[in-house]
Order: C-alpha cells, then structure tokens, then sequence
C-alpha cells in the first residue's frame, strides 16, 4: 500500500488517512525482544524493487536528490526475532514515530578516501502501513508498525516539502520533551532543494563511487539493537540523475552504515565501533595508512557518529616527537535550509580547527557550553582527518572528545599511528636530564656524563675515533662532543 497526503489542493496517492485514526495510541506490551527497525530498501520501491531516486533541480552549484526507502520490523544477522510492533505514533505531543534521514557518500576512485558529500532533513513517518515485503506480516494499525511488518515512503514522500523536519530538533537515543523524539514539521522554506539531500556540483567527480545511506531514528528499540538502523546501497550518477550501481533489493546493504563500504571496497581499511558512555551513544572509526612508496604515509581516519546526542568537537592523534607531519586535511558535510540550533540558521560549517602539539595533532570546534550552534559531529554525520608523516605506523591511540557533557570527556580508541622515528645517529648524545638514554640535543648534560666517566670506556668512549687511547674517554672525545654542541644532526 501506498500513502495518501493532501497538500493544498494537491493529492499523492496510496493510502487515505481517515480521520481520527491517529487519535488513539495502541496499547501494547512489549515482548522480551522488543522490536528491530532496519533499512531493507534505499533508493528502491516497495514492490519491484526498481530504483526510485528524484532529483529537484540545481541552485547556486548545489544539486537536491531524495530516495525511497522501506523500513523493516523484522530480525536481522543473528538479533534475536523481534517480539514487539514498533511505535508509529505522530500525535503532537505525543510523537514517537521514527524519522528518516538521508546521506551520500564518496569514496576515491583509488579506494583510499571516503567522504560524506550530502545529507538531508528528516521525513518524520507516518501511518505505517502493513507490507509483506520482509517476512510474515502481523498487521496492525497505523500507529504501529507490526512484527515481519514493512513500510515504505517513495523518493518524493521522503523529500517532502510536508511533514520535514531539521535534524536539530532530534536527539537520536529518542529522548525529546517528555520522552519522545520532538516531533515539529519546521517545514523548510525557499528554493525547490530546500530540506533535500543537497550535494554540491563540485563533489560530484566522475570516476569515484558513491554510496547512499538511509538512517532511521527509533525512540522504542534497546539500545543494543540500534546498530543496524542504517543501511547503503552504491548509486551512480548519469547528469543530474541518480541510479543503482547494481538493480534490485540484493545491492543493499543491509544494517550497514555508509562507513562500511570503505572496508568492503578496500579491505586494508579497519573499522572499530565504540561507544561514547556505554548505552548512551554509539560511534564508527574507520582509518586506513597508505605507504607512499617514498619514505612517507598517509593516515586517513574517518569518524562516524551512528547515534550520539553529545557529539564529538575533538579528534586528537599521537604523534611522538621527532616526526615529521605534513598535508594535514579536515572534511564535514555541511548543514543547509536552516538546520541549526533553534531553527534560526545553520549549525556553523566552519571546518575544524588543527593544532600540533609536542606529541600529538588535534582538530576540534567549541564545546557545547561555549557554542551550541559549533560545528560538532552530530549523529548521521561524518568527519574525515588526515595527515602524511615520515614514520610507519604502530599500534597506538586515538582520542575522540565529547561536545556535551553528562558522561566521560574523552574516548581513547585503538588504531594505527605514526611510530617514533628511530634514535639520530649522534656519538655525542650520550645522555639526557634523567638518565644516560639519548634525548636528541648535545649539551651540559652530555659533557658531565662524559667527565664522570673520563679515563674508562663508559660512555663518550665512541665520540672520537681519532687519537688517544681506544675505547678511553679523552681529550679527543671532549673536543668532538664541544663540536657537536646543541640540535643532534646525524
């Protein structure tokens, strides 16, 4: 079954809502299981399974797309079955319907970068309807989406202009005024790709691949079972047209996150999942090191914010002192149509900002105390940081800060980091303030490490290979060191 919507004069198809079917609100009980909301469909329709993409027209070097989408309440990978119907509730004051979200995803042609490039506003859901599209449909009512149950909202539902919403408005662990999501149809205003999946001409390359992500957002699921509300499908553009890479339900890629076709592209690429307070909200961290081939790598680091309502504002990496950095790089997608605090403008897209430090490279934006409208990973978004060194990598840390408060400041996550650079080769070197261990500078350490052991064939004895006895520190080992006085150059 289809949807029915009246806007003005103009009339969609499908289902008419009659009225007063969304006044009263569904008893139920829940079961033990609960229910599982996933993604079967992005870009597909509901019965065929052919692509359903739309596109809104061009604005000032941006481009507006929305796709169709299909939701599941049904069991997934190895998730016990689900044992409950799902919330489709959109009485205001009362809204605990999912909504939907839109993204898109580059990724370089070599395999070796993904970006997001677009995103668009939320469609809050409606009415669900009862398909028998992804198992054996226990039907329901509209304010319920039943147990093998699916629901299916076409391109042009999903992009509006009625019942959209700014992403602000949701915090996606589904805890709004009340306890429900806020449910406030901000309808946007303005050009024909306003509140659209938005993708700008100039990130559109020809030669790339992109991968369409569709994310919803429950307010009734445990929390354990909200990994798999995304799904990605790879699409190809033909002009100002969007298409399946590959036909029909099979290229989905289903409870995956965009993210994950990194790794399926490039299996180098590794992805560690994390949590920012354990059930509270989750994070995805892809990176990936490339060997340039000439005494330098890149590391390419890509984060995820799956379901987090206090963001990330830091992205910090150890880098140990003594390596070299270089073409130090930041992406985010932007926010458009108003999608900001309070709906009066944008959440600020100015692009991070990068400092070295003596042992590390941190990119960050303000805390939430400072500037509720800074450029924090929200949910549904994704950030990318990189940076070329000149030591392979090693085992190390990655250190996410949080944008919010009410749990930890700080996530420290596994990965691959630039390793110290080897000691300089350095005769003189021959002690640092706290012990004999070289520290990269000759000075007044080093000269009374050697006087303490003048005489002997401790260390200084190797500073000089000219005159004096071997293997004795002596005058010739005083006079090379004095030489060599300050930065340690092999």
């Amino acid at each position: 079954m289809k949807k029915t919507l009246v806007f003005g004069a103009t009339t969609v198809a499908g289902l008419v809502l009659l009225a007063g079917s969304l006044t009263t609100v569904d008893a139920q009980s829940r079961g033990l299981n609960g229910p599982d909301v996933t993604a079967s469909r992005v870009g597909l329709d509901d019965f065929n399974s052919t692509d359903d993409f739309a596109y809104y027209g061009t604005v000032g070097g941006i481009r507006g797309y929305s796709m169709a989408s299909t939701s599941c309440n049904s069991p997934w990978e190895s998730n016990p079955v689900p044992d409950t119907t799902a919330d489709w509730i959109d009485q205001p004051g009362n809204a605990r319907n999912p909504v939907i979200a839109q993204n898109l995803y580059r990724m370089a042609r070599n395999g070796n970068r993904l970006e997001q490039i677009g995103m668009s506003w939320l469609k809050h859901s409606f009415c669900a309807v009862s398909e028998d599209t992804c198992g054996n449909c226990n039907g329901t009512s509209c304010n319920s989406l039943g147990i093998g149950c699916a629901d299916t909202y076409w391109a042009t539902l999903n992009g509006g202009p009625s019942r959209v919403g700014p992403r602000w408005e949701i915090n996606p662990v589904g805890v709004g005024p009340g306890g429900v999501h806020d449910d406030i149809y901000t309808n946007p205003s303005g050009s024909d790709i306003a509140g659209k999946l938005q993708v700008a001409v100039a990130d559109i390359i020809s030669g790339d691949k992109y991968f369409a992500e569709i994310q919803y957002v429950t307010h009734d699921e445990e929390f354990q079972r909200r990994w798999n509300n995304a799904s990605y499908r790879q699409v190809v553009f033909n002009g100002t047209t969007m298409s399946g890479a590959t036909p029909g339900q099979a290229s989905v890629q289903r409870g995956y996150s965009g993210i994950q076709a990194w790794q399926d592209n490039n299996p180098s690429v590794e992805i560690v999942r994390f949590e920012d307070d354990p059930g509270v909200g989750r994070f995805e961290l892809a990176y990936l090191v490339i060997d340039n081939g000439n005494g330098t790598w890149t590391y390419e680091y890509a984060l995820r914010n799956h379901n987090s309502d206090r963001a990330a504002n830091r992205f910090m990496v150890d880098v140990p002192a003594g390596v070299n950095t270089s073409n130090l790089g930041f992406h985010d997608v932007d926010y458009h149509s108003g999608d900001g605090w309070n709906g009066i403008t944008n959440f600020d897209n100015t692009d991070w900002a990068v400092t070295i430090g003596s042992n590390d490279i941190m990119w960050s934006c303000a805390d939430f105390a400072t500037n509720n409208n800074a450029n924090a990973l929200r949910w549904g978004t994704l950030y990318n940081y990189r940076f070329t060194a000149d030591t392979p990598p090693v085992a190390g840390d990655i250190t996410v800060g949080m944008y919010k408060g009410g749990g930890r400041d700080t996530i420290n996550v596994a990965v691959l980091i630039p390793d110290a650079p080897d000691d300089p080769v350095c005769p003189a070197d021959i002690a640092d303030s706290d012990s004999v261990d070289p520290d990269g500078v000759v000075n007044v350490f080093d000269l009374l490490e050697l006087l303490s052991n003048w005489g002997t064939g401790g260390p200084g004895a190797a500073i000089s290979s000219d005159g004096g006895g071997a293997g004795v520190v002596d005058v010739f080992d005083l006079l090379d060191l004095l030489a060599a006085w300050g930065s340690c150059n092999p």
